[in-house]
């Protein structure tokens, strides 16, 4: 009795705890934090962002931003965001000659994005955007409502040191 108890876990990286304050942060928004090896985020409705087959950033969602803008505004100069464009599978019908694929409507929707975070404060320079098109469902693509969480942006923090973050390792 009253020998030394368990030993204390190794000191965290300073990296885990910087990104363990920015999710607590990012929660603050009430969206879904998403985790991937290296990185926190966010997963933000496409239908809260956008009307139907639109890449005009809605006004209702334009608060949101306000306070992402903010997040991205006051991190830390090592961190670098991931402005992610997600789609369903359906092919594209009546925007086909605006984009092209669902690659080329993903990339406009982030894009859309990141100038809402530029015209609102955020540092241009810390901001890329990317875009996956279908490739990375986070539901089936059958129904409807699977179809819906698909089209998303996903606002992604990583540190800039392992700015090669991976979809594959993506957290659903």
């Amino acid at each position: 009795m009253g020998g030394p108890g368990p030993p204390a876990p190794p000191p965290r990286p300073a990296a885990d705890t910087r990104l363990e304050k920015l999710a607590k942060t990012l929660g603050a928004l009430g969206t879904p934090i998403v985790t991937l090896e290296g990185a926190r985020g966010i997963r933000i409705n496409g239908d809260f962002l956008f009307r139907s087959g639109k890449t005009d950033v809605r006004s209702e969602a334009k608060a949101t931003l306000a306070k992402l803008a903010a997040i991205v505004k006051n991190a830390d100069a090592g961190v670098i965001i991931f402005v992610d464009g997600h789609t369903d599978a359906d092919p594209l019908r009546v925007t086909k000659k605006l984009y092209g694929d669902n690659y080329g409507l993903g990339a406009a929707r982030a894009n859309a994005v990141a100038r809402e975070l530029i015209k609102l404060g955020a540092p241009r320079e810390r901001l890329v955007t990317r875009s996956f098109g279908q490739d990375v469902p986070i539901a089936g693509n059958k129904t409807k409502e699977g179809k819906k969480r698909n089209r998303r942006v996903e606002i992604v923090f990583a540190l800039a040191n392992v700015a090669r973050v991976t979809r594959t390792s993506a957290g659903h």
